[in-house]
């Protein structure tokens, strides 16, 4: 694919949104994947505690294929279809305003590593993570002719 001169700004834009949610994801899927008290808490909170270990994997391929040019839809899309999850799990179980003694439960180890969650970062993460890779999507397809805006 050459760049033409219009569309070089918006690859620019979607390299900054690339970038930034293969950083969110990036952390995530090592908390999950190295076994992060907090995060096995929450899972099994969640009731799935097998799931840390799926959406970690998922996570840290999105990251991937987030960072490969030819990959890069793919992992847009992998990762929408992941941060659906998780603001769905927030909506549902864990809570917008997330309480770490909740989750921790009588674990003084997930406490720990859930203090400074409280609130609601973590769901605000991952609803701008979400819109990011949405926003990757639409500029992706439109980088590519995919999607074309209606004459006025």
């Amino acid at each position: 694919m050459s760049v033409t001169g219009s569309s070089k700004p918006l690859i620019i834009v979607s390299w900054v949104l690339q970038i930034a949610v293969a950083g969110i994801l990036a952390m995530a899927a090592f908390a999950k994947l190295s076994g992060d008290p907090g995060s096995v808490a929450m899972f099994e909170f969640l009731g799935a505690p097998w799931g840390r270990l799926v959406v970690g994997a998922g996570e840290a391929l999105a990251v991937v294929l987030l960072l490969v040019p030819r990959a890069t839809l793919f992992g847009a899309m992998l990762s929408s279809v992941l941060m659906i999850g998780a603001v769905g799990a927030h909506l549902t179980k864990l809570g917008i305003s997330l309480d770490p003694a909740t989750i921790a439960g009588d674990n003084p180890a997930a406490l720990e590593s859930l203090s400074g969650m409280e609130g609601p970062t973590m769901f605000i993460m991952a609803v701008g993570a979400l819109a990011a890779s949405i926003g990757i999507i639409v500029l992706r397809l439109f980088i590519r002719g995919g999607v074309r805006p209606e004459a006025g």
